[in-house]
């Protein structure tokens, strides 16, 4: 097995071990913009640029962006379905604009502590072993395959 294989079976592990920790915390995550990319040296997991603000919260301050807003509520229907159900008429723009100003005067659920934090470094480390012993076995075959070559 070629080291980038064990990389990328360690971040889907992590990728696993995140979507887990979120479900459990009752957070809903983009999993879908999840992509892992992977070469011999290293590999990186990419999500989407607001997953930050589920993991550590948004504070006061600035309200996001509306288009990234608008967005959001596109991939979360339920939300404006919800909001529909008080305010008749209200439109996805409307609500995206709402929402905005709610975070840029309070900050996030995530931030103010009425949720928990999603535990990156928990999904990090609890493959770490697995990851290693996999490394080094492989690693290991290796070396007594080159030095059965040589011989």
């Amino acid at each position: 097995m070629l080291t980038s294989e064990i990389i990328s079976l360690y971040l889907k592990a992590v990728t696993e071990a995140i979507k887990a920790d979120a479900l459990a915390k009752d957070q809903k995550i983009p999993v879908s913009s999840f992509r892992i990319e992977v070469d011999e040296k290293g590999g990186r997991l990419y999500a989407a640029d607001y997953f930050k603000y589920i993991v550590e919260g948004r504070g006061p301050g600035k309200a996001p962006p509306p288009d990234k807003m608008e967005e959001w509520l596109r991939k979360n229907l339920h939300v404006l379905d919800s909001a529909r159900d008080i305010y008749d008429k209200i439109s996805l723009k409307s609500l995206a604009f709402l929402i905005g100003r709610k975070i840029a005067k309070e900050g996030t659920d995530v931030f103010q502590g009425k949720k928990q934090k999603i535990d990156i470094p928990g999904s990090i480390t609890v493959p770490m072993d697995e990851f290693l012993q996999q490394l080094a076995y492989w690693k290991a075959l290796n070396v007594i395959d080159k030095i059965r070559k040589a011989a």
